[in-house]
């Protein structure tokens, strides 16, 4: 998915390594990855079809929320052992799929 995401930076003039180049590249991305896993639930049941795709667009906003609360951090001053950083971001990164389930599930 990288190279469509990067296609679409060059294909609207945004610079690489620029934040934006550097989230469109990741919303495009896990847009392109949720349609490709929307066309999969197509062929197991046409009634599937669309039903991953919040799943997959919800990656790319954890992402940016995950990075906006690094930012804060650092921007406050606040230094994290490299060890610690890694823990804090698996925390984020598992907690996201529960939170997830929570908001989708319609029972």
């Amino acid at each position: 998915m990288a190279g469509i995401g990067k296609a679409s930076c060059r294909a609207l003039g945004l610079r690489p390594g620029t934040w934006l180049s550097r989230y469109t590249q990741l919303y495009v991305g896990f847009v392109v990855s949720g349609l490709l896993h929307c066309s999969r639930g197509l062929m197991v049941n046409p009634s599937l079809f669309g039903s991953s795709f919040a799943f997959f667009f919800s990656q790319a906003v954890a992402i940016t929320f995950e990075d906006s609360i690094f930012g804060l951090v650092r921007k406050n001053g606040v230094n994290f052992p490299h060890p610690t950083t890694h823990l804090i971001s698996h925390a984020l990164r598992m907690g996201h799929p529960v939170v997830m389930h929570f908001c989708t599930t319609t029972d």
